[in-house]
């Protein structure tokens, strides 16, 4: 289709996507502060033990470079309700990049100043 009938399109059905738009950005938000929660509580606990490090890390890694298609409907199974699979799902995607990056960033620190 030409650009023009896709803006009328939306024109046309803006109720609808604007009722989907802010759906999917509570679900987004939601996902993200949790992740960012989640994450930084996690790195904190990762940087004061190197044991708790060492045990829990590689898993972290495992759960970041699986494919949240292949974990996606084991989430959508286990919890029967949707949004609350869809800000899991999301979170899964966001919380393990927190996790590793916040961890590194904390043990960069230069300890003269602290």
């Amino acid at each position: 289709p030409k650009p023009s009938d896709i803006v009328m399109a939306m024109i046309k059905e803006s109720s609808v996507l604007f009722g989907s738009l802010l759906i999917t950005l509570k679900i987004t938000l939601l996902a993200f502060v949790c992740a960012v929660v989640i994450g930084t509580l996690i790195a904190f606990v990762f940087v004061q033990s190197r044991v708790v490090e060492a045990c829990f890390m590689p898993y972290a890694i495992l759960f970041q470079v699986t494919p949240i298609v292949a974990i996606a409907p084991l989430v959508i199974i286990w919890i029967q309700n949707t949004t609350l699979a869809l800000v899991v799902c999301a979170m899964l995607v966001a919380v393990f990049p927190i996790l590793t990056n916040t961890t590194l960033g904390l043990r960069s620190v230069n300890k003269g100043l602290l």
